[in-house]
């Protein structure tokens, strides 16, 4: 092929780049938001898909970002490819801190849940007992371990699920009319 790497990269290389890009953050980041910008389409369409890829990555639901970015983008007649691009604003850097900020808002929201435990170590813990008892269909272990922190980021999601959904709606739809020399 004409512009494959003439040695390819080692699979811990990939792995490190997916982690921690090797052309670094910024240049990632402008990377994708110029993909996004010149994306075929109508600039709604386009606009509704970069906001619900950024407002699922608020959701709790690892592992079906993408799935729900495309059954909603769908469903609100939104740009899936444009979804699926702003989806990884998720990413294993900014996941611990989308969880922290879900489950505080989470516990104020709900604050009758039961036992609190404010330390982010616990979060990490869950999923790990989320991820064994998904694998083992083991429900006693969701219940007792995973639930009573899940629950709240559940109902701590949906508040930023919105509020990022509107955000990003709008500095995407202004930002995709400029680019596109819209009025």
């Amino acid at each position: 092929m004409m512009f494959k790497r003439a040695t390819p990269l080692p699979l811990w290389r990939k792995i490190l780049n997916f982690i921690y890009p090797q052309i670094g953050f910024r240049r990632a980041g402008r990377y994708i938001y110029l993909r996004v910008l010149r994306l075929k389409g109508e600039t709604e369409s386009i606009a509704r898909g970069v906001a619900l890829g950024v407002a699922v990555s608020m959701t709790p639901f690892i592992g079906f970002h993408l799935i729900l970015v495309g059954l909603l983008g769908l469903l609100i007649r939104g740009n899936v490819i444009a979804g699926a691009l702003s989806s990884l604003v998720g990413n294993p850097i900014t996941f611990p801190f989308i969880w922290y900020v879900m489950y505080l808002v989470g516990v104020m929201l709900v604050p009758q849940v039961g036992h609190v435990d404010l330390s982010p170590v616990s979060l990490f813990q869950m999923f790990e007992h989320f991820v064994t008892a998904v694998w083992s269909l083991d429900q006693t272990l969701f219940m007792e371990k995973v639930w009573r922190i899940w629950f709240p980021m559940l109902i701590g999601s949906i508040p930023l699920f919105i509020l990022s959904y509107v955000i990003v709606y709008g500095l995407a739809i202004k930002s995709l009319k400029k680019y596109k020399g819209e009025k």
